[in-house]
């Protein structure tokens, strides 16, 4: 990541702050860490980043609330500290545990919802959907347009008309870093 990388600001601030770590490139022999703006940002590594910026000293249970999710996994501590405080619930599982998917990439929407109760919003639903590819009774309408109210989303601009947010794709890094900085400037 240069000055002139797309979305720096951000991405510098989530270093300085060490709500992220990077990546350890194997084999320098000074510490080099990558950042990799342009990669997905996995389920795993959201809670880590919300851990992270809640400051938070949460410890595990003895037994997960996840399927997927076992004491001793890397970000135990993390994902379980998500169901704890209401941010996450997995995926429901007809008659086990619910999954998380730690490893799977976090969808736009998904953020949104995390972000969303992090905060602990209330907002109603508009009636008018501020991006083109949204609609009032979608999936995370209202918190996608929260995100956007708040100025946390601005979408991706269309040659005319609304922006799109585009719920289902993946989030990159380098957007995550933009998400997590504006909650806090």
């Amino acid at each position: 990541v240069r000055p002139w990388s797309k979305f720096y600001r951000e991405i510098n601030w989530m270093g300085t702050q060490k709500l992220s770590t990077g990546n350890k490139v194997p084999g320098c022999g000074v510490q080099e860490v990558t950042y990799n703006p342009k990669d997905q940002v996995s389920r795993e590594a959201m809670a880590a980043f919300l851990y992270r910026l809640d400051k938070a000293t949460y410890r595990g249970p003895a037994i997960s609330p996840f399927s997927d999710v076992q004491p001793g996994h890397k970000f135990y501590n993390q994902i379980t500290w998500m169901h704890a405080n209401g941010l996450a619930n997995g995926t429901k599982v007809p008659g086990k545990k619910p999954k998380f998917a730690p490893q799977e990439a976090v969808s736009r929407e998904a953020m949104a919802a995390f972000i969303y109760r992090y905060q602990k919003a209330t907002a109603n639903a508009p009636a008018t959907s501020p991006f083109a590819d949204m609609k009032r009774g979608d999936k995370f309408y209202k918190e996608i347009a929260w995100m956007h109210a708040m100025k946390l989303s601005t979408g991706n601009t269309q040659p005319a008309g609304k922006p799109k947010y585009a719920p289902k794709d993946q989030v990159s890094r380098e957007a995550m870093g933009a998400f997590i900085y504006r909650l806090k400037h």
